[in-house]
């Protein structure tokens, strides 16, 4: 197989990953804004820091298992909380 075929490979690779990545992350805002819905129902604050604390310490842990840089962990939660957030409002 010449190079430009293996490049080709895993960029297919990577688009196949990406995509399904992508699916997750609307299911979890899915998820999140029925979370909102509940929420709001309940009277409970959108904002729930030790919860949030709980949720990066997942992170950590996960990037520890998966052999995964934990600031690069750190920061995709970061991102998928603030928009869990926004979404619940």
């Amino acid at each position: 197989m010449s190079q430009n075929n293996n490049l080709d490979s895993y960029r297919k690779q990577i688009a196949h990953i990406d995509d399904f990545i992508i699916q997750l992350i609307s299911q979890r805002m899915l998820v999140s804004t029925n979370l909102g819905e509940v929420k709001k129902q309940l009277q409970v604050a959108i904002h729930d820091n030790q919860q949030e604390r709980k949720v990066l310490q997942h992170y950590r842990n996960l990037a520890e298992k998966y052999n995964l840089e934990k600031s690069l962990a750190r920061e995709i939660a970061k991102i998928l909380l603030k928009f869990s957030r926004m979404s619940q409002r």
